[in-house]
């Protein structure tokens, strides 16, 4: 019987973290569009929905500097911000094509509604506890998505993401 109580205690404790967070405010704001661009970059946020404190942080943080810095961007329809639980119905097989761990950022370019180019940004949930370095990695993709959506940029990049913790070395632990 204390082995059942001891297992519950210790289930909760390392639960009710995510719980409460879930449970808390979503970064998702009037900006947020429910489905991808037919034509541009669109941002696909991906959770669950028990969702942690790196994902909402992650999330957040993505949410902020894609509404603000890319503002012109997106008031031109060339850039898109959507948030999606691939939990809910319909959503599951995001999972099987992006190749999505808890939760994840993908970068997805159309034209005439086809998917030509996508790019997971590995490194999301590892810069998510350092807010600058966050910003430029996302801001770094984000541009090179638009740059090859417009044109301006050809072919893949090849950046990987080691590359990009590279200049966080001295920082993370």
């Amino acid at each position: 019987m204390t082995s059942v109580r001891i297992a519950l205690a210790v289930a909760l404790i390392t639960v009710a973290p995510c719980v409460a967070f879930s449970a808390g405010a979503s970064a998702e704001a009037d900006t947020v569009r429910t489905s991808p661009l037919d034509d541009g970059v669109t941002a696909l946020y991906f959770h669950r929905t028990i969702r942690c404190e790196t994902c909402l942080r992650a999330e957040a943080l993505a949410d902020s500097l894609l509404t603000t810095a890319f503002a012109d961007e997106t008031a031109a329809g060339r850039l898109a911000w959507v948030v999606v639980n691939v939990e809910e119905p319909g959503n599951e097989g995001f999972v099987d094509r992006y190749e999505l761990g808890p939760f994840g950022l993908v970068l997805s370019i159309r034209s005439c509604g086809e998917e030509t180019f996508c790019r997971e940004l590995e490194s999301i949930e590892d810069l998510a506890a350092y807010p600058g370095l966050f910003d430029e990695y996302l801001s770094d993709e984000v541009r090179h998505a638009l740059a090859r959506y417009t044109g301006e940029l050809s072919g893949a990049r090849d950046t990987k993401k080691e590359d990009h913790l590279e200049d966080a070395r001295g920082v993370l632990p």
